[in-house]
């Protein structure tokens, strides 16, 4: 997918890994500049990022599932980019593996694929260099970023608002499939008054990029 935004950017989803979640580049056509959010498969980064000639100079993380975080590790000694992520999700990042170790059998079990205990991927720890409480904002080759906590599906959650046009929601708001609440980090009361909380009082005409999934209009979510 790719969407021209002020004739000037673009953003890209690649859908990768096995739990099909999506990452988003956002480049400037004149400067060549980029920005990635949620580096989930190395491989198809570098390919974009060679092919259009980019200069990685940010990489957005909205939590700390592998799936999310899959690539960070080669995206930065490859590419470069300075990672930013919550301090919560900072601190949960170290347990990456351990939770891919319970959770990816079970998972693969789901969509009835069967694995062996070798099946299942090393996760090779990233490094954060810019970290913060609550909320950042950041400006970025014209763009504004507004960075917030919006905790629940996990303990270092966050959601990035651009432009005040899309929403980059991670695994806080889907579409296609119930939040999780209750694993991995996840705390229901956290959810409510956090990300339901924070999202209620946005423009609802907002476009949402997710962590999994199609593009969306918030207006589409009934958060009741």
């Amino acid at each position: 997918m790719e969407i021209k935004y002020k004739n000037y950017y673009f953003i890209k989803s690649i859908t990768a890994t096995d739990y099909n979640s999506n990452c988003y580049i956002i480049w400037n056509r004149s400067s060549k500049h980029a920005v990635i959010i949620d580096p989930n498969d190395f491989f198809n980064i570098y390919h974009i990022v060679k092919q259009n000639g980019l200069s990685i100079d940010y990489i957005f993380v909205t939590h700390e599932h592998y799936d999310h975080i899959a690539g960070l590790c080669d995206v930065q000694q490859e590419l470069g980019g300075k990672a930013i992520a919550s301090e919560k999700c900072k601190q949960e990042m170290v347990r990456a593996q351990e939770r891919l170790n319970k959770t990816y059998r079970l998972y693969m079990h789901f969509i009835k694929k069967e694995v062996k205990d070798s099946d299942i991927p090393k996760y090779k720890e990233g490094k954060i260099d810019i970290s913060y409480f609550d909320r950042l904002n950041l400006e970025w080759e014209g763009l504004s970023f507004h960075i917030q906590e919006t905790i629940g599906h996990s303990k270092g959650s966050s959601s990035i608002l651009m432009d005040k046009t899309y929403i980059f929601s991670g695994d806080a708001v889907l579409k296609e499939k119930p939040i999780i609440t209750n694993y991995l980090g996840g705390n229901r009361e956290d959810y409510k008054n956090s990300t339901i909380s924070y999202y209620q009082q946005l423009n609802k005409n907002l476009m949402v990029l997710p962590g999994h999934g199609e593009m969306f209009e918030l207006k589409e979510i009934d958060f009741l």
